[in-house]
């Protein structure tokens, strides 16, 4: 049976730089940081766009288009909060 492909996962730069096209006010190391504790958390209630909301006082940022949300909210989930390849990434400042 064939692997399920995975889906594309944003670098630590793309994300840093949708961070400041957002205005996000929580700087990239503690985006990361937040995103991490998520996937360790052992409730199964928390929901990673509680997280991404979180970011900005609870409520998401204005998005011109549906696809700019995606974007936005995929590059975190995925980038973030993904294991790639087996292993996590370093994390940077």
């Amino acid at each position: 049976m064939a692997k399920p492909a995975v889906p594309p996962t944003a670098t630590d730069d793309e994300v840093r730089a949708l961070l400041v096209r957002y205005r996000c006010p929580v700087p990239f190391h503690e985006v990361r940081t937040r995103f991490l504790g998520n996937i360790a958390s052992p409730g199964m209630g928390v929901s990673p766009i509680k997280v991404v909301e979180g970011l900005w006082g609870g409520k998401l940022p204005e998005f011109e288009t549906i696809d700019a949300a995606n974007e936005l909210v995929g590059a975190l989930v995925m980038g973030l909060c993904v294991i790639r390849r087996g292993r996590l990434t370093p994390v940077e400042g």
